[in-house]
């Protein structure tokens, strides 16, 4: 169970830090 939990919280994390680099991007492009 603390495998999947473990799978779960890093699979997360990177769906959040691929939205924050998207959004982070889109917003230097609007910028720009």
């Amino acid at each position: 169970a603390w495998a999947i939990f473990h799978i779960l919280i890093i699979t997360l994390q990177a769906f959040v830090f691929m939205m924050l680099t998207l959004v982070y991007i889109g917003q230097a492009h609007d910028a720009h």
